[in-house]
């Protein structure tokens, strides 16, 4: 599994003696005087985990606690392996960040009674999405070859300044350029099998993004430039669980890019069937990092949108026996007009709810975002 295991300290590091307070907090990952630069607002995943230590500050249920400690820990784990890439994401305070991640290590082992080499597979089976019946049963039947770390590398995408990039690895250089991603121009829908707008895409349970084109079976031959397998010299079908070899994701489905902007995103991965709550987990998460999920357009499974309905119906005729329980216990001159206005209220509801089934199907990021909430409320 890849990002998942517990993260090596820098020499020097180690966890806090208890949770630290937000002064303590602050104090610790302060950069910088106090009026240069870098400032502290600019590194926007710093700041979600400014807000998560702020809200375990808070008396929390012992579940929901463990809850957000899930969070902060996939959260500083991101941070760590990621700055790097972004120039906001300070260097030095990766020691403050590493120390945060070994505390939440700590209470998290200690609350789950596990060990840290296994706390992430434990996290995984907690709060992850595992493979459903058919993608386990696709899995044994087609024996599809899962990826080493190294071959998984050229599918990871890489977020800068809000943008998608991804390696381009070229013959006559060892070292890969980064370039933005960009699905319309590198690839035809023709390509997928299953008719998807776009390409696959799986996130890890420590926020890593990969992203490639699928296949339903059979074998793809070689088309222009085996240096680039995942958009155009692929020899063999990738399911969304080869990516992460079948362990639990965030969120898994299909993404569509323009130019690094991401347009597109489904979750209609057969083998892990995401929730519409995994979809918002991930939203919340390039959110923090910068992308302007207002660009991006939800495309909402039919089978969510369906239940969705499901409920609307049932709820509408438990209000119809309920109201017929009061009509009974009213005088006979008053039921007419109660049961004209019932009946308004009834054709009304079953309108706005199929309006809203519908709007469901499409809309933007930042609308999905704020129906389904982010870690610090989703219950997966």
């Amino acid at each position: 599994m890849v990002n998942t295991r517990t993260l090596p300290p820098l020499p020097g590091s180690r966890a806090f003696t208890n949770f630290p307070t937000f002064s303590q907090w602050k104090s610790a990952s302060k950069v910088g005087g106090r009026l240069g630069k870098p400032y502290r607002r600019e590194d926007k995943a710093l700041l979600r985990i400014d807000r998560m230590v702020k809200s375990l500050n808070r008396r929390l249920a012992d579940g929901a606690r463990c809850y957000r400690l899930a969070g902060l820990f996939f959260t500083t784990m991101w941070w760590v392996n990621n700055h790097k890439y972004d120039p906001k994401m300070h260097p030095d305070r990766r020691r403050a960040i590493l120390s945060l991640n070994l505390t939440v290590s700590r209470d998290l082992s200690r609350a789950l009674g596990c060990g840290h080499n296994v706390l992430a597979t434990r996290l995984q089976e907690l709060y992850g999405t595992g493979m459903s019946d058919h993608g386990v049963q696709t899995d044994a039947a087609e024996n599809p070859e899962y990826m080493s770390a190294a071959e998984r590398e050229s599918y990871r995408v890489i977020f800068k300044g809000g943008l998608a990039y991804h390696f381009k690895y070229d013959n006559s250089s060892s070292t890969p350029e980064l370039v933005p991603h960009d699905t319309q121009n590198l690839i035809s829908t023709e390509l997928d099998d299953n008719n998807r707008d776009g390409i696959i895409f799986v996130m890890s349970m420590s926020h890593q993004l990969y992203a490639g084109i699928s296949g339903s079976g059979g074998v793809r031959e070689p088309m222009m430039d085996e240096a680039q397998p995942h958009y155009l010299g692929m020899k063999k079908v990738i399911y969304h669980s080869c990516f992460l070899r079948g362990f639990s994701v965030l969120c898994a489905g299909t993404i569509s890019f323009d130019n690094g902007i991401i347009v597109g995103i489904r979750n209609d991965s057969g083998h892990y069937q995401p929730k519409d709550t995994s979809m918002a987990k991930m939203l919340q998460h390039l959110k923090t990092i910068g992308v302007d999920i207002s660009k991006i357009t939800v495309f909402q499974e039919k089978r969510h949108i369906d239940k969705q309905q499901g409920f609307i119906n049932s709820a509408i005729e438990h209000a119809k026996a309920t109201d017929t329980e009061l009509q009974a216990m009213m005088r006979p001159e008053h039921r007419d007009h109660h049961k004209q206005a019932i009946g308004n209220r009834l054709t009304k509801a079953g309108k706005v709810g199929a309006q809203a089934a519908e709007a469901d199907a499409t809309c933007p990021g930042d609308v999905f975002l704020r129906h389904y909430g982010d870690w610090g409320t989703i219950r997966g």
